[in-house]
């Protein structure tokens, strides 16, 4: 296929050779005459007008070939595509094997607690007709389990009543007598939950999104998978190990609940062809709930065993460090470079499949503007000619600034630059307000140049598929960290307290006493780089991180119950306080990171008995 180069040379040629015609024909010699005069009334602009035609050819066939011409090919590389292995057989990366490889090498099914996961909790939001590929995959039979474990929180299955009762039991310590239907539920289901707390000690974690093994090429960001189990996972381990506290079985209560972590944070590092963030803020979430159940049940409850202290500090640090956001920003990128890949190269229907394509994801919410309706050359562009390594550039170059800001090395730094960069993935950059030749400027430059087009594209793409919450996302996980080193520090309190001698103080006057006997180091608030904020209050403590707005609100919690490090009535949190998102109460604009010890509990709600029917 020729360039535009050649096309403008080809024209230049028919010009040179169309004067040179006109030359000869115009010259009496070439007539067998001799020379005379131009003929009378022969008009002088004759030969500029041929030559203005021609230009004008020259440049209306330019500018076509540029708008609609062939485009140039797809360079693989960091900058480009950033996936540059393996490749598929239109020689470019294949995004879900590289996402697949990233896992490596599927372990024995002896060794792999997903196959535990999956065939206790059968079929875990697999579609039934993908269930025989991951199954094959993982080296077990598709043949399902005789009785999978039931979900309790689906009324449908279990009712109403029983749901009810079944969420008040994970909220804390119960016993059989409060609440029979739920222990007569986790007996029946014995040989199942201890099942799945066997598989958070395999040795390995290995499940990947079906989408990855079924031999068909596809988009990374096509993929979905159901995520109430591991809701239920979380729901049924809190209900047991509350069920054994109530019983004095603190051991069994600690190893459901580390179970339960265990295998979130193994499912969040394992395969999966979309954006990892999702499964991030999730587990994040879930790793909170843990610390403080942890923390007010066990390491704050004098009634704990020694040993069981000793056993949870033990198994929180070889828990090592959580995960960072590196991980789920490359594959936020990874998902943004392989949709553009696949929009280029891979859509069928050719150019007029491209908008519709973008147009199923370009739906303007939370926040966001319908990027195509805001950008309308970018719309137009799509149509056109383009320079897609251009396009791939610039998206690499903003994740390349998430990345940046990311690295920086306070929270309040990150916070600035990462809000920065979410405003200007929801609203686009600023720009000077346009006027009339501003405008027309544009479209000339917009008609002229591919690679202003491909750049436009490029951005625009490059907004619709950032997350727009990149200062939430790392904030949640700030969260989970500091919760996750207050958690290590509260049972290095209730070892302290364990090795006082009666009559002592129970707690130290400052955690530098911990320090070296129980820890290491007095750990930092991620949030302001100093150490967290700790006070003996009473018989017990107060151990505050500032939270993600890093301001000390003086020990006042997310839920209202903690005001001034304080136990309330009833919580204390103003409607006025709450973000509103969409007009409904999300959580507390401010609000510190809180452990106080002793914990205050309001009287466990069960719900009432059914009413019984008189003769």
């Amino acid at each position: 296929m020729a360039t535009v180069a050649e096309m403008a040379q080809w024209f230049r040629k028919a010009f040179n050779e169309t004067q040179s015609q006109m030359l000869i024909t115009d010259n009496p010699t070439n007539r067998g005459g001799a020379p005379r005069a131009a003929a009378p009334g022969s008009p002088p602009w004759r030969r500029p007008a041929w030559s203005a035609v021609v230009l004008l050819a020259v440049l209306a066939g330019t500018l076509v070939w540029g708008l609609f011409g062939p485009e140039p090919a797809i360079v693989v590389s960091p900058r480009t595509t950033f996936v540059t292995a393996p490749l598929a057989a239109d020689g470019l990366p294949d995004y879900e094997a590289a996402a697949l490889a990233m896992g490596g090498p599927a372990p024995a099914a002896e060794n792999n607690g997903a196959v535990d996961l999956l065939q206790v909790m059968w079929p875990m939001g697999i579609e039934a007709a993908d269930l025989a590929a991951v199954c094959a995959a993982l080296g077990i039979s598709i043949t399902p389990p005789a009785r999978p474990l039931p979900d309790p929180t689906k009324s449908a299955d279990v009712g109403a009543e029983f749901q009810e009762m079944f969420d008040a039991s994970s909220d804390r310590p119960w016993t059989g007598d409060e609440m029979p239907a739920v222990e007569a539920w986790l007996l029946d289901q014995a040989a199942h939950l201890d099942r799945l707390v066997a598989a958070a000690d395999r040795p390995q974690f290995w499940l990947p999104e079906a989408a990855l093994i079924d031999g068909r090429p596809g988009q990374l960001n096509a993929g979905s998978l159901e995520f109430r189990w591991m809701r239920t996972l979380h729901k049924v381990l809190m209900s047991r190990a509350n069920w054994h506290l109530g019983a004095g079985r603190h051991e069994a209560a600690w190893r459901d609940r580390r179970a339960g972590l265990l295998l979130s944070r193994r499912y969040a590092a394992t395969v999966r062809g979309m954006w990892r963030s999702v499964v991030d803020l999730m587990n994040a979430a879930m790793e909170k709930g843990m610390t403080q159940w942890a923390a007010r049940h066990l390491l704050g409850s004098p009634a704990t065993p020694a040993d069981v202290i000793a056993t949870i500090r033990r198994d929180l640090d070889a828990l090592g460090p959580p995960p960072g956001p590196e991980a789920g920003l490359d594959a936020e990128r990874r998902v943004a470079v392989d949709f553009l890949v696949w929009i280029a190269r891979r859509e069928s229907g050719g150019r007029a499949a491209r908008e519709t394509a973008i147009a199923k994801i370009d739906v303007g919410l939370f926040g966001r503007q319908v990027v195509l309706d805001a950008e309308p050359w970018a719309r137009s562009a799509l149509r056109t000619s383009l320079d897609w390594n251009v396009a791939l550039e610039r998206i690499n170059d903003l994740h390349d600034r998430h990345a940046s800001a990311a690295r920086l090395p306070t929270h309040a730094e990150r916070r600035v630059a990462l809000h920065r960069l979410d405003t200007e993935v929801r609203n686009g950059p600023a720009a000077a307000p346009a006027t009339a030749s501003s405008r027309f400027l544009a479209a000339i430059h917009w008609a002229w140049s591919r690679g202003q087009r491909s750049r436009l594209v490029g951005d625009a793409v490059g907004r619709l598929l950032a997350s727009g919450s990149s200062e939430g996302y790392l904030a949640t996980l700030a969260e989970r960290d500091a919760m996750l080193d207050m958690l290590r520090t509260a049972a290095a309190l209730a070892a302290w307290r364990i090795d006082r001698p009666a009559g002592d103080p129970p707690y130290p006057e400052q955690l530098e006493d911990l320090v070296p006997a129980c820890l290491d180091r007095v750990p930092l608030d991620p949030f302001t780089a100093a150490p967290l904020v700790y006070e003996r209050r009473g018989d017990g403590y107060l151990l505050v991180s500032a939270g993600r707005d890093g301001v000390h609100d003086g020990g006042n919690d997310e839920s209202g119950s903690l005001v001034g490090g304080e136990w309330q009535a009833e919580p204390a949190v103003a409607a006025a306080d709450y973000d509103d998102i969409f007009g409904v109460r999300t959580r507390p604009r401010t609000f510190d990171l809180v452990i106080r010890i002793p914990w205050a509990d309001h009287p466990l709600k069960t719900p009432p008995p059914p009413p019984t029917s008189t003769p």
